[in-house]
This record gives structure tokens, C-alpha cells and sequence, in this order.
């Protein structure tokens, strides 16, 4: 006996392990016998409870695969879509929310916006707490109209969905339409947008995810905004104006390259130094010129749309000697040019 329990007498098999008394069957007995065995080895209570316990995770697997089949089977209902969509969003399930999407809407939905580094990103802020109020179906089309919170208030919205059968009987309803994102005012011309941390096409953009989205500029050595705008996917362009200034280190910049292009000027020992705000007309030749800068010219710097910044310097003086005699003494200059950026450097040009 394998468990060693006491056994009592004339016991044909153990009462806690079921193990047979009996001594194994020689080949020659007779088939009665044999099918007596059988009845004995059927009959054990251990060998019975493994076969219920065994019976029973059976009948668990196949209801549980049962209910899957059925799932998979049975269409999604457009409010099933409705709302699988937008717990997608408040997930941040990118991948989720787009499959969900009709082939024509993924065509015209940019994947930059769609994708999940826009949706994981902090700047974006998903809609929460949707309630359907209305749902119209019609055959193959359905329309939806509702409301869901974002940014601490409620907004209203509503979707188109067509029946197209994309992804097969499981998911016959698809989700035709997603609002517009209107980018915010300024003067920043048609330049390339960060959108909740992706670089996105300035512009219109005709298809977002709903929710709100943190809109700023891309990095530039010139120009910086003064703070990201947040906008939200389906409102106007007076959410907020997208403000810019020129960056500390670009003023510095230009005003050294300014000075650095008057003191060239100065070292030219000519009258009329070509290229150079300050010129002095002589009829005739003179020799052993001299340019002094006396005053440098206060510095305006206006930036341009594309990122570039007009540059006027007014008030500028200077003094020119011939042999060591004055010629002219603290004459009046400007400057006038451009800066320009030339990969992440700062370029004055001189107009």
C-alpha cells in the first residue's frame, strides 16, 4: 500500500487512496473476472472524485469558450461603437480607437494626430464621461448626438456611422465622422504646429480625435512663443491667440553681429566704404582715411511670420579723419537688414 493507512479485513481496496487489495489478474482468467476488475477500478471513491473534478473544469472551459464564440459572433450595436470609441480615447488606446474608424476616415484623419505618442502625451486631454442623448438608425447609417466632459466642462458633440462590415460580422459599424481642429490665431504664418507634442501641418487639420490639444511651435532659433494655447477639436479659431517673441539669445545675437558688421565698416579706409551706412562724398581722391564709431544705433528687432526678424538701427554716429584731421565729426547713421536662420544659428544680412 502506498499511503499505509490500516486497512480492515477482508477490505477490497483502501479507503483513502483507493488503491486495490486485490492481487493483479493473471492473463488466463476468464473474461467475468475481468470485467470484474474493471467494475472495482471504476468503483474506486479517489478515482471519482478526480473523474467530477475533471468532468467539471471540462464543462467550465467549454461555457467560457462558448460565451467567446458568441461574442465574436454577435455584432457591436452603433451605441456599443459609440462608447467603445470613446473609452478607447479615455484610455489613450490610440489603435483601438482608430480601427474603429471607416476606411474614408482613416484616409483623411492624419496618423500623426491619431497616433498613440499624440494621445500618451501630456498635451492631450481625452473626453470623459460621454452620455448619448440621441441615436438615429437608419439600414446602414447612424447618427449620434451627445455630450461628454473635457477640461472640466461639458461639451456637446455628434457623429455620423456607416455599416461597412470592416473587420468582419464582429464589428459591422464604423464611426464616419471626427470634428476638425481649427489652430489658434497669431502671427506665425502657415508654419508646421506642435500638437500635444507632434509636429503636425499648419493650418486646418480636417480630422482629430476628439478632445483638447496643447498647440505650440516648433523649436526655432530666432523665435519662441510666449505660451502653448490649448484648443479644442471642433471649436473656432478665438480659443486663443498663439502669442511669439524674439528669443533673448537671438537679440544678443544680432546685436553683436550688427556691431561686429559697423566695425568691418570702420576699418575701411575709403570715404564711401562700400556695403556701409555711413559714406562721406569728396570730389577727389583721399588718402589716409580713418572711421571711427562713436555711437552704436539703437537696435529694433521686428519678427516676420516666417520666423525671420527685421532689423533698423537708428542713431548710430560716427567720425572720419583725414591725416589725423577731422573731416566730419559724430555724423548720424542707420542700419537696415534682416536676420535669418541658418540651421540653429542666428545670420545678420545687412540690407
Amino acid at each position: 500500500m502506498r499511503c499505509r493507512e490500516l486497512v480492515p479485513a477482508g477490505a477490497t481496496y483502501c479507503g483513502e487512496c483507493g488503491q486495490s487489495q486485490l492481487e493483479p489478474l493473471s492473463g488466463e482468467e476468464t473474461a467475468g473476472a475481468d470485467r470484474g476488475v474493471r467494475r472495482l477500478f471504476l468503483d474506486r471513491p479517489g478515482l471519482r472524485r478526480r473523474w467530477r473534478l475533471i468532468a467539471a473544469l471540462a464543462a467550465v472551459v467549454t461555457l467560457v469558450a462558448a460565451v467567446a464564440f458568441s461574442w465574436q459572433a454577435s455584432p457591436m450595436s452603433a451605441r456599443d461603437t459609440v462608447e467603445a470609441f470613446y473609452e478607447a480615447l479615455a484610455e489613450r488606446d490610440a489603435d483601438r480607437a482608430r480601427s474603429m474608424l471607416s476606411r474614408d476616415l482613416v484616409d483623411r484623419a492624419p496618423a500623426t494626430l491619431t497616433s498613440g505618442g499624440a494621445l500618451r502625451n501630456p498635451g492631450y486631454h481625452p473626453p470623459r464621461d460621454l452620455r448619448i442623448t440621441k441615436m438615429d438608425i437608419r439600414d446602414d447609417v447612424g447618427e449620434m448626438a451627445g455630450e461628454y466632459e473635457l477640461d472640466g466642462k461639458r461639451q456637446r458633440m455628434g457623429l455620423f456611422l456607416f455599416r461597412d462590415g470592416r473587420g468582419g460580422e464582429g464589428r459591422p459599424w464604423s464611426i464616419h465622422s471626427l470634428p476638425g481642429l481649427e489652430p489658434p490665431s497669431g502671427d506665425y504664418g502657415h508654419e508646421a504646429l506642435v500638437i500635444a507634442g507632434t509636429r503636425a501641418p499648419g493650418g486646418f487639420i480636417e480630422a482629430v480625435f476628439d478632445g483638447s490639444y496643447l498647440v505650440s511651435l516648433p523649436d526655432h532659433p530666432i523665435r519662441e512663443v510666449t505660451a502653448p494655447v490649448t484648443v479644442r477639436a471642433g471649436g473656432g479659431r478665438e480659443q486663443g491667440v498663439l502669442r511669439t517673441r524674439v528669443r533673448d539669445s537671438a537679440r544678443e545675437s544680432i546685436e553683436t553681429q550688427v556691431r561686429a558688421y559697423l566695425d568691418r565698416c570702420a576699418a575701411i579706409t575709403e570715404l564711401e566704404p562700400e556695403g556701409c551706412p555711413f559714406q562721406v562724398w569728396s570730389p577727389t581722391v583721399v588718402k589716409d582715411v580713418a572711421w571711427r564709431i562713436t555711437g552704436y544705433p539703437t537696435l529694433e528687432i521686428t519678427l516676420g511670420p516666417d520666423g525671420s526678424a527685421q532689423v533698423v538701427g537708428s542713431s548710430g554716429t560716427a567720425t572720419v579723419t583725414r591725416g589725423g584731421a577731422v573731416i566730419a565729426e559724430n555724423m548720424s547713421f542707420d542700419v537696415d537688414g534682416h536676420a535669418r536662420a541658418a540651421g540653429d544659428k542666428v545670420l545678420f544680412v545687412p540690407r
